[in-house]
């Protein structure tokens, strides 16, 4: 058969002249749409005449029992443009071009009846003639258009805005229409930004409006359409303003059926110029207006893995603000919608990655903000950030946000162009495959976003040219500064002249991993663990593996979690406390996560490594051989929690949180016993601690409380049983010996000739000397005294 190399698609194949071209409805044994000849064509299922006849149709004949056999026996490919026909048919969904273009011919009859209307208003005789005339129009509609008119007011149903204004003589938001005009037409909306806002405004501050961006998924609710995503705008308005514009504009789209990226013919046709969607909201009586209030609207759709720009400007401020846009794959991002595609679909934070925002307008910093969806709420967002140059990109840094944070600042951004990775950190799956192991390799759901930073975001800079616009103030702050300097380096140079501490600059350029095990001796003790390891994670540069942040809302098992991250951390901290010194000595603390202790695994397999490198390397010295390990505890422990025969390894012991910086150096390979000088905001650390020594205050007995009653239940258990002497068992032979060994792994036995020669050998090794008579106490011969000496 042609079609059994591949799979068969079926589409429109061009026929005909250039003047007057028709297509066939034909099945292809592969992909290739256009001009084909016969030979190429496996089956003709119909014709299709794109030239429209005098009422306006367009004539459409098929074989509907072939085209069912093809899609769903054969699985065949559809192109985009019999789609469109198919789905006016009722054979598959309505296809999103459809309502488009049926929304476009509403506005164009509304235009026509609008000029009819003027048009017979101001003739006197003629109005009855026109109308009957316009009636006798609308009466004879083609049915394209009937089914235009029908789907784009379902369409429409769903661009609604939203405005919550409280005027001043009310205390409650309500929608009050009178106070407001809101503009759907794009060129009339376009025209007013033009007059009002100049094309390069200056960015607006964050203090002046706040927008937000949310996703809205339209299902089809027994309709015949396929479900999609619309982008939902909040913006909040703070200071009084008359005008505010929305504007998306296409930055870049791998799908070519986005129509906003793709298709501009129907702009350039109305407008003679292409001119991206444009919304705005006008105050008719701003004085009345009571601030802030709330603006939303969604009507602007969202294609899968499409980039766009939404700006949002006002008047007469003349100020802008700009977001970057994008989501995923629509099912992957609402679960909703994969449940509409397969009812059978997995579900939950492992397959699922967020609608996605990158706000470049900031001085300071970049801020990424992603839509947390409301059945996901305990999940939490890893981003991953890398720096594109050249073809090539290079991974910076990965954060895992809490659960309840739904924005990320990055601070500090050098120019360049970056791409940003948002999903759930999961072990069974790796957000980018190799070219050598994309075979076996399985990629995260995750959300892609790239962008551009112009200009070097430095917190210093933006200090400077805020300082700057308050002119009146710059000689007094310049004059202030001055004096306090001068007063910092006369107290430095006086306690530098008593005390020489010397300081040690240390560079936390590079991001290193640490894993750190602990003992949850109580709540407010791990509470206190959790907050050192974010300590760490935010101002250290620092990835931290723990089992709090991964395994409360992960389905992966534990203990291949814990092999996993203690295998690939570049440092390991074991944290000791009163709850690991009992586990060390044998009794066992009842649990109270869902995943089991890990300390002393951790401990064991410390242990085993360091055997290993000395067994290795016994030329070295100890405390050269394995330099990623430390022990800690905190202040509220003594020092006695950790044993004296772990104190006698070369392993450094951090007191936490006094030796924070200490800690942190040693974390990037620096020496841990040099004083440094690192700048880290230890507060909620020490208000953590403080918790601890409060609640053990109040309850003495915590420790009583955590421990297991090993010996409760148990005296029934075991009773005296009398055990019979096991019979003698006759020596195995040397063959036998071998062959266990073999088995079992060991060292061979050595091989003796004879049983007589392995007991002979063991009555010389046991023999006594002399005999029982003998005694060295009453006998003076020397030959007795040579024997007990022996």
């Amino acid at each position: 058969l042609k079609y059994s190399a591949g799979r068969p698609s079926i589409g429109l194949a061009l026929f005909g002249c250039k003047n007057r071209p028709a297509y066939r409805i034909v099945v292809f044994p592969d992909k290739a749409y256009g001009r084909h000849y016969e030979g190429s064509i496996i089956e003709e299922l119909g014709v299709f005449d794109p030239l429209p006849n005098f009422r306006n149709e367009k004539l459409v004949a098929c074989d509907i029992t072939r085209v069912k056999y093809w899609i769903g026996e054969r699985n065949a490919h559809i192109s985009p443009s019999l789609l469109e026909l198919l789905g006016l048919w009722g054979v598959l969904p309505i296809h999103p071009k459809t309502f488009i273009r049926a929304r476009y011919h509403l506005e164009e009859l509304e235009e026509a009846k609008l000029k009819v209307h003027s048009s017979t208003s101001q003739s006197g005789s003629p109005e009855v003639e026109s109308k009957k005339e316009t009636e006798k129009k609308e009466n004879h509609l083609p049915p394209f258009y009937i089914w235009s008119m029908f789907f784009v007011d379902y369409a429409c149903a769903e661009c609604q805005e939203e405005v919550k204004i409280l005027p001043r003589s009310s205390h409650e938001f309500r929608i009050v229409r009178s106070l407001y005009i809101f503009e759907n037409d794009t060129k009339k909306c376009d025209e007013a930004e033009f007059l009002l806002v100049p094309s390069r405004a200056p960015f607006c501050d964050s203090h002046d409006l706040s927008v937000t961006f949310s996703s809205v998924a339209v299902l089809p609710n027994g309709t015949n359409m396929l479900p999609y995503i619309l982008l939902n705008v909040s913006i909040w308005v703070n200071n009084p303003v008359s005008s505010v514009f929305l504007r998306l504009e296409c930055l870049g789209a791998p799908n070519m059926e986005d129509d906003y990226c793709h298709n501009h013919e129907e702009q350039s046709r109305r407008w003679g110029r292409m001119i991206w969607p444009c919304r705005s909201l006008t105050l008719s009586e701003p004085d009345l207006v009571s601030y802030p209030y709330f603006f939303n609207y969604h009507c602007f759709r969202l294609t899968s893995y499409s980039h766009y720009r939404l700006n949002v400007s006002y008047a007469p401020n003349a100020c802008r603000k700009s977001f970057i846009v994008t989501i995923p794959e629509e099912a992957q991002m609402n679960p909703a919608i994969s449940r509409f595609y397969d009812k059978d679909a997995a579900s939950g934070g492992n397959y699922w990655s967020p609608l996605a925002s990158v706000d470049l307008t900031l001085r300071d910093r970049v801020v990424i903000r992603y839509e947390k969806q409301p059945a996901l709420a305990a999940t939490p967002i890893s981003i991953a950030v890398f720096e594109t140059i050249a073809s090539s990109s290079t991974h910076l840094f990965t954060n895992t946000l809490d659960a309840g944070v739904v924005e990320y600042a990055w601070k500090n951004v050098p120019a360049g162009n970056f791409t940003v990775y948002l999903y759930v950190s999961r072990l069974d799956c790796d957000l980018i495959c190799n070219s050598d192991t994309v075979d076996k390799c399985t990629l995260c759901p995750s959300t892609r976003i790239y962008f551009t930073v112009e200009e070097d975001k430095i917190w210093f800079s933006a200090s400077v040219h805020g300082l700057l616009s308050h002119g009146t103030c710059v000689v007094g702050a310049s004059m202030l500064c001055f004096v306090v300097t001068i007063g910092f380096l006369f107290f430095f140079l006086a306690i530098k002249c008593f005390h020489k501490v010397p300081l040690r600059e240390v560079l936390l350029s590079h991001r290193t991993t640490v894993f750190i095990a602990y003992v949850d001796d109580c709540k407010p003790h791990s509470d206190c663990i959790a907050v050192l390891a974010k300590v760490l994670q935010h101002s250290a540069n620092v990835d931290v593996f723990m089992d709090q942040f991964e395994l409360k809302y992960s389905e992966t098992l534990p203990l291949r979690w814990f092999v996993n991250k203690f295998a690939v951390a570049n440092h390991v901290v074991l944290i000791f406390s009163e709850g690991a010194s009992v586990i060390l000595h044998g009794e066992s603390l009842i649990q109270r996560q869902p995943f089991p202790e890990f300390f002393s695994v951790a401990l064991n397999m410390l242990i085993a490594e360091y055997s290993k490198d000395v067994t290795k390397q016994s030329g070295k010295l100890l405390s050269e051989i394995r330099p990623r390990f430390a022990f800690a505890y905190m202040t509220y422990s003594p020092s006695s929690v950790i044993p004296e025969e772990l104190t006698t390894l070369p392993i450094n012991i951090f007191k936490l949180p006094e030796q924070v910086q200490n800690l942190i150096s040693w974390l990037h390979n620096q020496p841990s016993d040099i004083y440094v000088d690192v700048c880290v905001d230890i507060s909620d650390l020490k208000s953590a601690v403080n918790e601890v020594v409060e609640y053990r205050r109040k309850n003495a007995i915590w420790l009583t409380e955590r421990l297991q009653d090993k010996h409760k239940n148990f005296g029934s258990a075991f009773a005296l049983q009398n055990v019979p002497f096991q019979s003698n068992r006759s020596v195995l032979t040397p063959e036998e010996q071998i062959n266990i060994a073999e088995v079992l792994n060991l060292e061979p036995p050595d091989i003796h000739s004879s049983i007589e020669e392995i007991r002979s050998k063991e009555d010389d090794v046991f023999a006594l000397i002399g005999s029982p008579s003998d005694s060295s106490f009453d006998s003076d011969d020397s030959t007795s005294n040579r024997k007990h000496l022996q």
